[in-house]
């Protein structure tokens, strides 16, 4: 049974009433006495024309996890930006108990992360690259093939780090050979960069390649992975077969091996680690059919709830085992009522569902007048929900663009505060915005990242991009 739940607005300011976007926050409240305004919004200065909304191109956003709080606190905020000539995407973020952040995604060109840069092989590469608490680069790795793109990573509870997307031709990491297969990859690397095992499954061929999607770690150290495919995989227990276009989700234990296995209708899938080894899994089906899955610590279903009108981009659980999702909807009806003020090109959402797959609350996030997609969610060391993607807003010249959002949740959904990071000047065609990542830090502190095209204003600082587009990363305290 869903709680009782009530319709509020929080409009929040901008720095210039003239150029920045009106910001609402509107959705369905745990209770009546739980609301509560969010607190202001953080500057939206100028812009940059462009018709972009929502999550587009590359291999999927993933979840950073659930809740694990930093240990190291580092400096409580800062921001840097990385990249070089051509176009650099991050798809993945998460962080450790000592405050280090892995970060993934695919580049063509070079990518700097300060160092040698990496060098691009194909059409794309990815990379994997570790930042310490105070957002300096420890290592980067270039991930390549024929063609390679990184979609997702995963913090190990042993200090490793999990990484799948998809690749054709041979994969090396760093130059180092990874196997000899192509399609879905999955790496394990240890926590100074060094390949501990590569597993590929699958095939590039096809009309799209076979990809993995999204990548979790349960406490126990199971391994999860979730993608699409084309005709029959096997994951080591007997082929599965995807037809024309299917998702999976598969379990591998510390070294790989297979544990289970499981193939959905669906043409792309999220994960998160539940609660006592539970999966948690985010399915988008034709049609725009979004499907919530649990899974018991063998693969076996659990609870399954289906809604229209939708596609997810993210799940994440907390500590007390509830489901948590964003997306993009319109309309949508999560159990507790059709969100109010929908968008007419979709807008961000965040449901939390029970452990038994009850509806607890959810919570339309609209901003302005135009499209609105949550792409990253976490849980903060406070045990709060975080949710980060983009939104698109009107400016004074009637013109609009897309730009960064930050929102903060307490445990019943009621908005804590909430950030917006745009340009800082001019307006000039391409210059967007987008949330892609978010993890926690130390003591209720948050690291988000994403891409960027022109520039950005974030954490306090303004940064530059260097190319075509390129990495935001920054820590913003509680």
């Amino acid at each position: 049974m869903a709680r009782s739940s009530t319709s509020f607005l929080a409009v929040l300011g901008a720095l210039a009433a003239a150029c920045g976007p009106t910001v609402i926050v509107t959705g369905e409240a745990a209770d009546s006495t739980g609301a509560g305004a969010a607190s202001g919004a953080g500057p939206v200065n100028g812009a940059g024309a462009t018709s972009g909304a929502g999550p587009n191109g590359g291999a999927g956003a993933a979840s950073s996890g659930g809740g694990a709080g930093a240990g190291m606190p580092g400096p409580p905020r800062w921001a840097e930006a990385f990249g070089a000539d051509g176009q650099q995407h991050l798809r993945g973020l998460a962080s450790s108990p000592t405050g280090d952040l892995f970060l993934t995604g695919s580049f063509d060109g070079t990518l700097s992360f300060g160092a040698a840069p990496l060098a691009q092989a194909g059409p794309r590469s990815g990379y994997v690259a570790k930042l310490d608490a105070a957002g300096k680069a420890v290592w980067a790795r270039a991930l390549t093939g024929s063609d390679c793109a990184s979609a997702a990573v995963a913090a190990d509870p042993l200090g490793d780090l999990l990484v799948t997307g998809s690749v054709q031709g041979a994969l090396k990491v760093g130059g180092t050979a990874a196997g000899k297969g192509d399609g879905i990859f999955v790496l394990r690397l240890d926590a100074g960069g060094g390949l501990v095992w590569a597993a590929t499954f699958g095939t590039s061929a096809g009309p799209q390649p076979d990809r993995g999607i999204g990548v979790a770690v349960t406490p126990a150290g199971t391994v999860v992975v979730t993608g699409a495919f084309h005709g029959a995989v096997d994951f080591g227990g007997g082929p599965l077969d995807g037809g024309s276009g299917s998702v999976f989700a598969v379990a591998l234990d510390a070294a790989a091996h297979h544990l289970w296995s499981r193939r959905f209708d669906g043409v792309e899938a999220f994960v998160a680690a539940g609660a006592a080894g539970h999966v948690l899994v985010a399915i988008n089906g034709a049609g725009g059919v979004m499907t919530a899955v649990d899974l018991d610590a063998a693969g076996a279903p659990g609870w399954s709830h289906s809604y229209p009108s939708g596609s997810f981009r993210a799940v994440a659980a907390n500590a007390a085992g509830d489901a948590l999702f964003t997306g993009l909807a319109t309309g949508v009806d999560f159990g507790g009522g059709a969100l109010p003020d929908p968008l007419p090109n979709g807008q961000a959402f965040v449901v939390a569902l029970d452990p038994l797959g009850h509806h607890l609350w959810s919570l339309g996030l609209p901003f302005d007048k135009h499209q609105s997609a949550g792409v990253a969610l976490t849980v903060t060391s406070a045990g709060h929900p975080a949710v980060t993607g983009s939104y698109v807003h009107a400016l004074a010249s009637s013109a609009v663009m897309q730009s960064t959002f930050l929102v903060e949740l307490d445990a019943g959904g009621a908005p804590v505060k909430s950030e917006t990071f745009g340009p800082i000047d001019g307006i000039a065609d391409g210059v967007s915005q987008e949330g892609w990542g978010l993890a926690p830090a130390a003591a209720g502190g948050l690291y988000v990242a994403g891409d960027f095209y022109g520039a950005i204003d974030v954490a306090g600082q303004t940064l530059a991009g260097a190319g075509s587009a390129d990495i935001f990363v920054a820590r913003l305290p509680p």
